[in-house]
């Protein structure tokens, strides 16, 4: 429906499942470890601030979204997403029972946990990804679930702060409230154009007329929004969009 974000764009660093590497372990001290650990740290921080440089001087005179690196996914193996930009690190993981937490790595404190929508966390997948706002400049966390061999949505929360603290920003609710269908089946996508208008989109699939095989189905656009920063109350808004097919 909207054209793909095009930009090759210098985001902020995103570590999914950080680790020393195996080199790392050739020095084979605790001390030496540890100050490996100091430089890799130093240098990471460095990078990250660099980038967000470039990316003020690129947008200082745009206003709107845009992404900060790709999705990191969370499924089976994959436990952990590890985010970093300004010197705050986010951490996003699985616990046992498949819900997802937000965690300050520099405190260890968990800031919220996100679950399946529809009670059951059972073969959930949790897409990260760091979006950002570029004037005025903020940092988002979008967090979209999936279920099930077709990827039906289980979750959509946008994070960011409020007041100074986070909060969750888009929900399931607050998307039903401007008149998604929250108890149908649907994927739920997420694009943000060339000129920084962030658009969250939903579809549903079918079987047309005829068909037999699960490869013949086709999928329909079935709601859209844009999503709006608004400066009064500091929240985002959603403005409810054509649907286009």
């Amino acid at each position: 429906m909207f054209k793909n974000l095009k930009l090759v764009y210098l985001g902020c660093a995103v570590i999914a499942g950080l680790s020393i590497s195996a080199a790392g372990y050739a020095y084979g001290h605790h001390n030496n470890q540890s100050c490996l650990n100091a430089v890799q740290n130093s240098v990471q921080h460095k990078v990250c601030h660099n980038q967000y440089k470039q990316i003020e001087a690129d947008q200082k005179n745009k206003q709107g979204f845009c992404y900060a690196g790709n999705p990191v996914f969370i499924y089976k193996d994959t436990k952990v997403a590890d985010f970093e930009c300004y010197r705050e690190r986010i951490l996003f993981e699985k616990d046992l029972e498949d819900n997802l937490l937000m965690i300050d790595k520099s405190t260890g404190k968990e800031i919220m946990r996100f679950a399946g929508h529809y009670g059951d966390n059972g073969g959930i997948a949790y897409a990260v990804r760091q979006v950002r706002l570029a004037n005025p400049d903020k940092v988002f966390y979008e967090i979209i679930a999936n279920q099930g061999a077709h990827g039906r949505n289980a979750g959509v929360w946008i994070v960011g702060k409020y007041r100074g603290e986070w909060a969750r920003l888009v929900t399931i609710p607050s998307l039903a409230l401007a008149g998604y269908d929250a108890d149908g089946w649907h994927i739920i996508k997420t694009d943000i154009t060339e000129d920084g208008r962030y658009i969250l989109t939903s579809c549903h699939e079918y079987m047309p007329e005829g068909a037999v095989n699960q490869y013949e189905r086709k999928y329909v656009d079935d709601f859209c929004v844009e999503l709006k920063w608004d400066k009064f109350p500091a929240w985002i808004a959603l403005e409810r969009l054509d649907v286009q097919n």
